[in-house]
């Protein structure tokens, strides 16, 4: 599914604003390891290339592969071991990230990569076991997990990194199946640049907010008719909004409905939209699931 994904963003399909802090040149800069919070995506910035190098994506595949991102960098003051966990604030994101250890001049160009997480949704639904919370925990070994999480030991945890005294670092982190936020939560006994305290454990890595329901499914994906049709699966009865955003983040169309418990299928009107990307959002007011979709020339 990502591979197919991808090849519509290869193909000049869809183009997402860009977003503070949406490139390695523009990141957020931190000092120590306090918990970051990032209150939401919208894009990969003015460089959708920079992931370029991290063949845990598409299997190694040329393509741009950056989407919804976030670059985040760092420099170690003491040489030491670094963790982290990223926990999306909706349980069913598929979160992905890359660390590089910058060049020797500290800048973007000769960036290596050093751990590479692409793991997640392997056909477009909930029900990947690598959905949720990510990052680098002790115990692990992998460096690297692909995409689709169909590797035997895949878990969507990496190995720590050793962080070398006066290096720096970028970290890369992007949503690749919403717009939601995401939070980051440092440990380990390197320093970073105005810290003195190491840290020895995280805590416990927070389960985000469960749904009460499921979106199974949305098809057909990308539309070329003037619906789209959910597959959606509710434990209790109730009312719940839908609503689709386009890439200027204006709400387009949205529309409430009473939705049975069980398996359904929902109809959501397309016409008079014009082609492009856009957002479908799912809310019962407590949990909020959010899907990409393409529609092509409708007709009407």
């Amino acid at each position: 599914m990502k591979q197919l994904l991808r090849l519509f963003c290869l193909l000049g399909f869809f183009q997402l604003n860009a977003q503070p802090y949406g490139d390695c040149f523009s990141p957020l800069f931190i000092c120590d390891k306090q918990t970051i919070h990032i209150g939401g995506f919208a894009g990969a910035g003015s460089d959708n290339t920079e992931l370029n190098g991290a063949t845990c994506f598409l299997n190694g595949i040329p393509g741009n592969i950056e989407s919804n991102s976030c670059w985040i960098r760092f420099s170690a003051a003491q040489s030491g071991i670094l963790f982290f966990t990223i926990t999306p604030d909706t349980i069913g994101d598929d979160i992905d990230f890359v660390l590089f250890q910058l060049g020797n001049d500290g800048t973007c160009q000769q960036k290596q990569v050093l751990r590479c997480m692409a793991a997640g949704m392997s056909s477009g639904v909930d029900s990947s076991p690598c959905l949720g919370p990510t990052g680098l925990m002790p115990g692990e070994t992998d460096t690297t997990e692909d995409a689709g999480c169909t590797d035997l030991d895949d878990n969507n945890f990496l190995a720590p990194v050793y962080l070398s005294a006066g290096t720096a670092y970028a970290l890369c982190i992007q949503n690749f199946s919403s717009l939601n936020g995401l939070r980051v939560e440092f440990c380990g006994t390197a320093l970073l640049g105005c810290e003195t305290d190491t840290c020895a454990a995280l805590s416990a890595v927070h389960t985000p907010v469960r749904a009460s329901y499921r979106l199974h499914k949305l098809f057909p994906n990308p539309v070329f008719n003037s619906r789209i049709m959910l597959d959606m699966e509710t434990e209790e009865a109730g009312v719940m909004e839908f609503t689709c955003i386009n890439v200027l983040g204006q709400r387009v169309r949205a529309m409430q409905r009473f939705i049975p418990d069980g398996r359904s299928m929902q109809e959501f009107p397309l016409d008079h939209l014009q082609a492009g990307a856009y957002w479908l959002q799912v809310t019962n007011g407590q949990a909020l699931i959010t899907r990409q979709i393409w529609i092509g020339n409708t007709s009407d």
